[in-house]
């Protein structure tokens, strides 16, 4: 159970934003119990953020570190928030068009390009949209930076998205390449194809998997 606290905005600016997660691993645990798994995520005005975890619940212990920025709040711009690998700050800069597609087909690709010539990875993800030409948008932060004595002004893309309607979202749906089912998933295993983001991750659970302490 999560128990989020809507964001409070001052001239366009987050103050707070809090979020609460409980786990239940007993049937008979009472809501929010105090022995109950649970997560806080803070993120504060002036960009500092942190994360508590309570794998005992809340008296058993605790460890505090920092979160990664919600995906939501990516594209945001003037939103502050602190960076595990950066000493000061950043703030999400406004969202850049940095071209546009033809879809005259209706027909979106997605895919690691990598795998094209040989098709080791089976076939590209073809999802349907209506035809036309739509933006592709980035969202990012500058930030001051150092390098053998010089220091120059970097920037950090978070996100790439390709708006296909202006109307709000009203739901999800599973990006599930034809054949597969994903009910027939098991432990571990999953749908999809590897890029820069999911290799390290796949990378960290392939290595949990075959450690010694296994």
């Amino acid at each position: 159970m999560s128990q989020p606290r809507p964001a409070v905005k001052s001239g366009g600016h987050t103050i707070l934003r809090h979020l609460a997660e409980w786990r239940y691993e007993q049937q008979d645990l009472p809501d929010r119990s105090d022995e109950a798994w649970k997560r806080t995520v803070d993120l504060y005005p002036d960009g500092k953020n942190s994360q508590g975890l309570y794998p005992r619940g809340r008296l058993g212990g605790s460890t505090r570190t920092l979160v990664d920025l919600p995906r939501d709040l990516w594209w945001l711009p003037g939103f502050r928030f602190t960076h595990r690998d950066r000493s000061e700050p950043v703030t999400i800069e406004p969202v850049r068009t940095v071209t546009e597609i033809a879809l005259p087909a209706g027909q979106l690709a997605v895919c690691d390009p990598s795998y094209l010539p040989d098709g080791t990875e089976g076939d590209p993800l073809v999802i349907g949209v209506p035809p036309g030409v739509y933006p592709v948008q980035e969202t990012g932060a500058g930030y001051e930076n150092e390098m053998f004595g010089d220091r120059f002004t970097a920037r950090d893309t978070y996100a790439v998205r390709l708006p296909v309607s202006e109307k709000p979202t009203a739901g999800w749906t599973m990006a599930i390449p034809p054949g597969k089912d994903v009910r027939l998933l098991r432990d571990g295993q999953y749908v999809g194809f590897g890029d820069s983001t999911a290799r390290t991750e796949l990378g960290r659970r392939y290595m949990r998997a075959w450690s010694p302490s296994r």
